[in-house]
Parts: structure tokens; sequence; C-alpha cells
């Protein structure tokens, strides 16, 4: 919908104007991406970014803001509830 359009173009204006430099927002928005999918019901989506994408895009960051570190493990959360693995989730 609108929502993932505007972060899309959001992040392919981040990584226009910053290249690498855009290597922390990218993996928020990214996030937020994920998360959307989740509502979606796109599980296998979600499954792939968190354990993989999102995921190494996070631990390729060196020192990355919290906010950052936050929106990540915020989806991962909700996507184990969703999944019923609450081992993971805790």
């Amino acid at each position: 919908g609108e929502a993932m359009e505007f972060l899309t173009s959001t992040t392919a204006r981040l990584v226009e104007a910053h290249g690498d430099g855009a290597n922390e927002p990218n993996v928020y928005i990214s996030s937020h991406v994920t998360l959307l999918k989740l509502v979606e019901g796109d599980l296998d989506f979600v499954k792939r970014a968190i354990t993989e994408g999102d995921k190494e895009a996070l631990e390729a960051l060196r020192a990355p803001d919290p906010s950052v570190s936050a929106a990540f493990h915020y989806v991962a959360s909700r996507y184990y509830k969703v999944r019923e693995q609450y081992g993971e989730f805790y």
C-alpha cells in the first residue's frame, strides 16, 4: 500500500543521496517494511528478513543506534509471537 511505497521510495532516496552512509537508516526503514509485511501476513518474507536480510544488515553496523536495534527486535518478537514460538519470543 501507500506506506510500503513511501518507505521503499525513502530508502531509494537515502541511498542515492548518502550511499553507504544510509546503512543505518535503511535497516531502520527495512524493519518497518518487514513489520508491514507481518501485518499483511507474509510470514515467509518476515522470516527471511529476521533470520537473514535485516539481521545481517543490523549485524554489519558497527555501533547501531538503539532505535535501530529496537525496531529490528520488535519485529522479530512480533513474528515469534504470531508463530507461537515462545522460546524465541522471549
